[in-house]
């Protein structure tokens, strides 16, 4: 099972708000723990897309069979559904978090949890 979450990261001290934002998405794997992580332009189908192929499974030894995600729209159905396509042609069933519980995807959230405190 791999745990996903995406996260806006925050601007930098020479940043302005004219500036892009980045998003920030991360995969753990449940059973190695690996930490999959890739910055992208916007929160679309198409970057969590981009995230599963190149940044996971381009780049783990194991098969992922299961996705774990919140009820972002970057994971769920939209007039686009890249991801969804890519996860019917590489057989991954998803699984969701209960709605306004971030708790219960720990492990993405805790990455996340972790990243942040670096950067403030």
């Amino acid at each position: 099972m791999l745990h996903v979450d995406t996260k806006c990261l925050p601007l930098l001290k020479n940043e302005t708000q004219q500036q892009t934002i980045d998003y920030l998405f991360v995969g753990v794997d449940d059973f190695s723990r690996k930490l999959y992580a890739g910055i992208y332009p916007d929160k679309s189908q198409f970057s969590s897309a981009q995230f599963l192929q190149n940044d996971v499974l381009a780049q783990c030894p194991y098969t992922t069979t299961c996705i774990y995600s919140n009820n972002g729209r970057e994971y769920q159905g939209s007039s686009e559904p890249q991801f969804i396509k890519m996860r019917h042609n590489d057989h991954i069933n998803q699984k969701f978090t209960k709605s306004a519980c971030p708790q219960t995807n720990g492990k993405a959230e805790r990455v996340i949890r972790t990243l942040n405190c670096d950067v403030a």
